[in-house]
């Protein structure tokens, strides 16, 4: 099966993996230059997904790679000579992949919103980050002296411990999350008796 026999729509379709082993197939420039608006639409939207609108830089920088590829006697050692279609297929990109990220109320952005340091909506979390949630809110919610306490036994000896050792059950009372912030002061005792 040769690259003709791929419609664009099919090659639209494609994913940045399936677009780059086909590169690899069809090493002659001639497929490569078919081939490199494709590429270039699938690496923005896959990047667009990761990263949101932060990924900007792969679909608005389109047209000043082509514009370096077309100053460079090299060509910018790419695969594929300069062309507006490329420029212009990141750009789109771009702008599908803005759009498809808004559209879809994505969870996972890079930096979550005002009042959501917690990233609230993350579908996935270990009990781990789990655990570490709920000792937050039980911190946030005890008395601001106790906070302080706490936030000045954990800075005396040096570093915090981020990892903090949960009881067998969830804390319900302040005198269970009291008991964690004396649990952390024995640990930081016991370490500085038993230096590494």
């Amino acid at each position: 099966m040769g690259l003709d026999d791929y419609t664009d729509a099919q090659l639209a379709q494609m994913s940045f993996e399936d677009i780059r082993r086909l590169r690899e197939l069809f090493p002659d420039k001639a497929s490569q230059n078919r081939l490199a608006p494709f590429d270039r639409s699938s690496d923005v939207l896959g990047q667009m997904k990761s990263f949101g609108p932060q990924a900007g830089i792969y679909g608005l920088g389109s047209p000043i790679f082509e514009l370096l590829k077309l100053l460079s006697p090299t060509n910018m050692g790419s695969r594929s000579d300069p062309s507006l279609a490329n420029a212009m297929s990141g750009i789109s990109a771009f702008g599908k992949g803005l759009y498809d990220w808004n559209r879809s109320k994505v969870t996972n952005k890079v930096r979550p919103p005002a009042g959501d340091a917690w990233g609230q909506g993350v579908e996935s979390l270990s009990p781990t980050e789990e655990k570490q949630r709920a000792f937050i809110a039980k911190l946030r919610a005890a008395p601001r002296e106790q906070q302080l306490q706490f936030l000045g036994e954990q800075f005396s000896q040096g570093i915090p411990d981020t990892e903090v050792r949960f009881q067998s059950e969830q804390p319900e009372s302040q005198s269970s999350v009291l008991d964690m912030m004396r649990y952390q002061r024995w640990k930081a005792e016991e370490m500085n008796r038993r230096p590494l």
